[in-house]
């Protein structure tokens, strides 16, 4: 992932059941337990044009299945993450 500026980006998930979320291999979010659909957020500084991984794991256990993933900084709204800024490994 890309990101246009240097800033404090802040990372969205909304899952139903368990989520873990690393960012520069830092976890950000750990909620690996059952849970209703509910979205959690965490902020992490990057810079303009840095290339950083993200991993998330996911996993459903029963119910409505949900995962949805964004971000913002004081720059860019929160949105889903463009593919342009997103590069396989």
């Amino acid at each position: 992932m890309t990101p246009d500026y240097t800033q404090m980006y802040t990372f969205y998930v909304k899952t139903d059941d368990g989520v873990r979320v690393w960012v520069n291999n830092k976890l950000l979010i750990n909620q690996w337990n059952d849970h209703s659909a509910h979205e959690y957020k965490a902020s992490i500084q990057l810079s303009k044009s840095e290339k950083y991984p993200v991993k998330i794991e996911y996993y459903e256990h029963f119910g409505q299945a949900v995962s949805q993933f964004r971000w913002s900084s004081p720059s860019t709204p929160k949105q889903i993450i463009p593919q342009s800024h997103l590069t396989a490994y």
